[in-house]
């Protein structure tokens, strides 16, 4: 995945992504029903998070047609955001099989936390949830693989990831209240002596780069697939992912960053 932004200029044309992301979709579709064979070396929570991944970041896309077909493309933007998260993710663990763990307990710690706030908060009993919670966190906090529970972590280890990181963090500016959002609602007015201060509120948002954000949709929901077709012992779809790849302009292949030992100084 060394490519890590579209570079074709049919990019540029919101009917031709539209008509890509479509037949992205198709074919995940026919994944269904299809026995889905792997190393038996795996991780069990391999394949079912990379799926899932996957899976959602095809729903988001299909979301992201909807809105955009009804003229809302910045509303779209917290499901692109998304997406760069499941994709950038099954795209890590598709090289980075030894670091389910680090998913699995995240993901466990991020619901102890949610099951605390429900419990402090209301009378609803989370205390079988709980359990098996502390469990599983109990059965995977002696990993020693759990580099990967924040998004940048995953990103810095997959070629290319860098700048999806950067992408996701863009994305994050449209979505969380702040100057990113302000901005495309407010302007600022020539001022006075007696008004320092003015401003013009726009009834809609001033957001530009609908197509930009449309391309990085294509691209996460082909990294996605890319990811979940390579773990297979036969890649079900590896030819037309291939081909859907070039005509983006992209990579095909997702590769994990290799560490290079530092060097050590000269010694006296």
């Amino acid at each position: 995945m060394s490519a890590t932004k579209p570079k074709a200029e049919w990019t540029h044309d919101r009917g031709e992504l539209v008509r890509y992301i479509q037949k992205l979709i198709d074919v995940w579709n026919l994944y269904i029903d299809k026995s889905w064979k792997v190393a038996g070396s795996d991780h069990p929570a391999h394949l079912p998070s990379i799926y899932a991944c996957a899976s959602q970041t095809v729903l988001y896309s299909q979301a992201v047609l909807k809105l955009y077909e009804v003229g809302l493309p910045l509303a779209a933007l917290p499901m692109i955001r998304a997406s760069l998260e499941c994709a950038v993710t099954a795209a890590w663990l598709s090289v980075a099989k030894d670091e389910t763990p680090a998913l699995l307990i995240d993901g466990a710690k991020q619901r102890k936390k949610l099951l605390d706030g429900i419990r402090d908060n209301s009378d609803v009993d989370v205390e079988p949830a709980m359990k098996e919670t502390l469990r599983l966190i109990e059965q995977l906090d002696g990993s020693e693989n759990q580099a990967g529970a924040e998004l940048k972590t995953r990103s810095d280890q997959i070629v290319g990831g860098a700048a999806l990181y950067v992408a996701y963090r863009a994305a994050s500016s449209y979505c969380h209240p702040g100057n990113g959002i302000t901005e495309m609602y407010v302007s600022q007015r020539e001022t006075t002596p007696g008004q320092p201060n003015r401003f013009a509120l726009r009834a809609e948002p001033d957001f530009e780069g609908d197509l930009s954000w449309l391309a990085t949709q294509a691209h996460m929901l082909l990294i996605a697939q890319i990811a979940a077709d390579s773990i297979l012992l036969k890649p079900m779809h590896k030819t037309q992912l291939a081909n859907a790849a070039k005509k983006l302009g992209v990579s095909d292949t997702i590769e994990r960053v290799v560490k290079r030992p530092k060097r050590s100084g000269p010694t006296s």
